[in-house]
């Protein structure tokens, strides 16, 4: 346990304000981080959560989206970079809900550490 808890302390020293990201179907979001920085993802989902955000007009589902899949998805372009782009859209992350329309959230950290990978041994 107190390993974890060294983890846990650790990684909040190497990393700055939380980001946040909110991108409507068919826009391009940028994630970005200042010279030294990489990107480091912690939370992503293309669906829709509510009504208000990126309204439309197309919103009967307000509560579908895998956040698993997103999460993967943004990674992959964005984990450990300066700055990336990824489109908000269906032929990125499939169609959680098709027939609704669709927006990216994503949560960041700009850390000063560059592949920050967790090692576990019992």
């Amino acid at each position: 346990m107190k390993s974890l808890l060294l983890l846990v302390a650790t990684l909040a020293t190497v990393t700055s304000t939380l980001h946040s990201s909110t991108t409507c179907d068919g826009g391009i979001a940028h994630l970005r981080c200042p010279s030294g920085y990489y990107v480091s993802i912690i939370y992503a989902r293309y669906g829709r959560t509510n009504s208000e955000t990126c309204y439309h007009q197309a919103r009967r589902d307000t509560n579908c989206g895998s956040v698993w899949d997103s999460l993967i998805e943004v990674r992959l372009a964005c984990q450990d970079r300066q700055a990336c782009w990824i489109s908000a859209s269906h032929t990125v992350f499939g169609d959680p809900c098709p027939g609704t329309y669709k927006y990216l959230s994503v949560l960041y950290f700009c850390s000063t550490r560059r592949k920050s990978t967790l090692n576990c041994s019992i």
